[in-house]
């Protein structure tokens, strides 16, 4: 007994002939239509693509954006779908970066130094960290302060002066602003910091003329 599926697909196959008979010769040319209906119709009863559940699906999405401004929309997605997940995090601010030009910026390069030491990846977080320390003079100092868990004199420099770009206030600006990325990697600020040190007196102990 045929289903009633069956039996429409049945109907839809003769109707597809009746449409193409000019086309039939012989017996080959009418398996040849057949197959072709078939794979016609066995594309339309695929299941539609169903909306992105997690931020792989988002970050596949931007892998095969056609723009930059489709590949960002994707990534605030992603982030969005699961704010935890390291590797979107990094995607979005390495195409944040890219779309300021590279630009060398405290709310830019802090964050990546952070996110490279979470992924254990330290040479790229060095250079990030030495970058950073490049374009504001208080980093070594704003990293002392937090491996001391100093809440209270981080705010005291800001309170000081107020808010001022390539000084400990716009690392401390970047620090109090809602984020886990210092809460979620305690030990950074510590390891960021003897780093920093490492680095200050080796310039220190360098002769003259080689520097």
């Amino acid at each position: 007994m045929r289903s009633r599926d069956t039996e429409k697909t049945i109907r839809e196959l003769q109707q597809f002939l009746r449409e193409h008979e000019d086309e039939i010769t012989d017996e080959d040319s009418m398996h040849r239509l057949a197959i072709t209906f078939m794979s016609q119709h066995n594309s339309r009863l695929q299941p539609k693509q169903t909306e992105p559940e997690d931020a792989s699906d988002y970050l596949e999405l931007a892998e095969a954006a056609s723009s930059k401004k489709k590949r960002l929309e994707y990534l605030h997605k992603a982030v969005e779908v699961e704010p935890e997940n390291i590797d979107v995090q990094l995607e979005l601010l390495l195409a944040e970066h890219k779309k300021y030009g590279g630009y060398e910026e405290t709310q830019m390069l802090l964050p990546l130094a952070i996110l490279y030491y979470k992924q254990n990846q330290f040479d790229k977080a060095k250079d990030y960290l030495n970058r950073l320390a490049k374009v504001n003079r208080d980093t070594k100092k704003f990293m002392r302060l937090e491996a001391k868990h100093d809440g209270y004199s981080l705010r005291m420099e800001q309170g000081m002066y107020g808010y001022r770009p390539g000084t400990i206030e716009e690392l401390v600006d970047a620090y109090l602003n809602p984020t886990y990325l210092f809460n979620a990697t305690p030990y950074f600020s510590q390891w960021a910091y003897q780093y920093l040190r490492t680095q200050t007196a080796s310039k220190k102990k360098k002769p003259k003329n080689e520097e």
